[in-house]
């Protein structure tokens, strides 16, 4: 099984990621089309890059195992990795930016860079598995392992800048693991205006150029699709009985729209995009179906939740009066992209609102017949 941790153009800039989970005779097999490093976590695998075999790969249990090795594949490589028994891949990917590739081939504890760093309650351990002076375009590969209690990056450092040699422009991404796995991490950001806290558990990722907005839930879904995140949560919780999926697909046509409002018992419109919500209703008033749309407005002030169309012929939720911001603006580093003013604890309460009313429509005992429009603060 393969998924995706970050999507770039989407999640990041330039950078991709995926794990994979293999049993033991699976294969993951793709043509590349990016430079791509595919670090061995745990367990072995048979390599080969167009069908010419690269050896095998891997043996440590676990990254705190010691040093691993990974398979390097540039751009236009049909690469495939056969499992030696259970194994678990982190695939990253990058653009290599008109600069000259590497031949594909396995990268072995003794071909990286180790060092330890820091010292004090600051010391760690890096591992370069592909550095500056290694045999690559662009991308750039390692694990840092920390002792426990010792604090990593530090010093505090940033990487949006390019003015060698004190600061070079890096897009970066994290992906913790933890020993043992309940444990937990912390994780600073701050700039000039900001300061953020977060806590990080075994398989988070963090994106330190873009920051969560409308969190709701925990770090690991840092710059996710809403979709992905839910799905996630719902897939977790020890409670949960029913088989959950997600699509990121965007919904583009009332065809489209159709096939969902005819799918499903209800329809939860969560989008906040107006295209979205007008083929949807489009489509509900041709089939005679209804659909939920809910969203916080105003800063995370007004929450409003739409039965579409009303039942019983009621009159709809007046629209509502949108106010002029109070949060001064703000953007991410590195990204640009502007930060939701938005609070969590907002977006909490118009959640547990919104299934209140969507609970009452699918037992047939709604809350209202238009839904909702409330100011929480």
């Amino acid at each position: 099984m393969t998924r995706t941790l970050v999507t770039p153009g989407t999640d990041a800039d330039l950078i991709g990621l995926e794990l994979a989970d293999l049993g033991a005779g699976e294969s993951l097999e793709r043509r590349c089309e990016q430079e791509t490093v595919v670090v061995v976590l745990s367990g072995v695998v048979e390599a080969s890059a167009d069908g010419t075999s690269l050896g095998r790969a891997g043996g440590r249990t676990s990254v705190f195992d010691g040093p691993g090795h990974a398979v390097y594949a540039p751009p236009g490589t049909q690469l495939r990795l056969t499992a030696q028994g259970q194994a678990e891949l982190a695939i990253a990917t990058a653009p290599l930016d008109g600069r000259p590739p590497a031949p594909a081939r396995i990268i072995a504890p003794a071909d990286q860079r180790m060092a330890e760093v820091g010292k004090g309650n600051w010391s760690r351990s890096v591992r370069t598995i592909l550095g500056p002076e290694h045999a690559a375009g662009r991308i750039l590969i390692g694990e840092t392992i920390n002792p426990p209690g010792n604090w990593s990056s530090y010093p505090p450092h940033k990487h949006d800048v390019q003015d060698p040699p004190h600061e070079t422009r890096l897009e970066e991404v994290y992906f913790f693991r933890v020993d043992p796995p309940g444990g937990f991490g912390v994780q600073l950001r701050y700039d000039a205006d900001t300061t953020e806290a977060f806590t990080v558990r075994d398989h988070d990722v963090y994106k330190p150029g873009n920051a969560t907005r409308h969190l709701v839930t925990t770090t690991a879904f840092a710059g996710t699709f809403k979709a992905t995140a839910v799905e996630a949560v719902l897939t977790n919780r020890p409670y949960n009985r029913a088989d959950v999926t997600s699509s990121i697909d965007p919904l583009t046509s009332p065809v489209e729209a159709a096939t969902l409002l005819l799918g499903d018992a209800l329809v939860v419109d969560a989008t906040a995009d107006d295209s979205v919500t007008c083929l949807l209703e489009e489509a509900a008033t041709r089939l005679g179906r209804r659909f939920v749309t809910t969203c916080v407005q105003n800063e995370g002030r007004t929450l409003r939740v739409d039965v579409v169309p009303p039942l019983d012929g009621a009159t709809p939720q007046p629209v509502t009066t949108l106010q002029p911001p109070r949060a001064p603006e703000r953007f991410e580093a590195g990204c640009g992209v502007p930060i939701s003013p938005t609070p969590p604890h907002a977006v909490t309460e118009a959640a547990a609102i919104a299934v209140r009313h969507i609970i009452g429509l699918l037992i047939d005992h709604p809350l209202d017949p238009a839904g909702e429009l409330r100011e929480l603060l």
